[in-house]
């Protein structure tokens, strides 16, 4: 099994971004989330007619705080493929509490590239997290499960798993 790297999808998925397509005979549009439009290695949910016109990345739309970040690691900084790439986006409330400090988890989304034939979500972490305070605990939880829920072995294609792990907060 080949599997496929970007360093954008992952951040484009964790958006919960939406692909234009315009078929070119039709004159019809259709909008695809871009976590249904890669089926597989070299497969894309796309015709040979059709051509992607826009990508649509929704606002938040709560008085929440979201936060998107993006994460990359390759063996050089600079101009290199990604052995892994991430894009993780955490939606936070506040907890009624005394000094207003504390933070409860609505939603999350963790997407990754170059754990699998395409970009995955790491869906079971992402649930376990809904309704946890948002702490460092609770940031080394999550590193805990995507491990468990994205193993990796020294036969991985591409090799190098060590390099795909996020290193756990201290």
């Amino acid at each position: 099994m080949v599997y496929f790297s970007s360093d954008v999808n992952p951040v484009l998925q964790a958006a919960d971004a939406v692909l234009e397509l315009h078929r070119t005979e039709a004159n019809s549009i259709r909008l695809v989330p871009l976590r249904e439009f890669f089926l597989g290695y070299r497969r894309i949910a796309m015709t040979d007619d059709e051509i992607l016109v826009s990508v649509h990345i929704p606002l938040p739309s709560s008085s929440n705080k979201t936060f998107l970040r993006s994460y990359k690691q390759a063996r050089r900084r600079d101009d290199d493929i990604g052995i892994v790439s991430a894009g993780l986006q955490v939606e936070v409330e506040p907890v009624d509490s005394i000094d207003k400090q504390q933070w409860r988890i609505v939603s999350a989304r963790f997407s990754f590239g170059g754990m699998g034939p395409t970009t995955i979500f790491a869906k079971n972490t992402q649930q376990e997290l809904i309704g946890q305070l948002w702490t460092k605990k609770t940031i080394n939880k999550a590193c805990e499960l995507a491990l468990k829920e994205m193993p990796l072995d020294e036969l991985t294609p591409g090799g190098q798993p060590e390099y795909r792990y996020l290193n756990k907060i201290p």
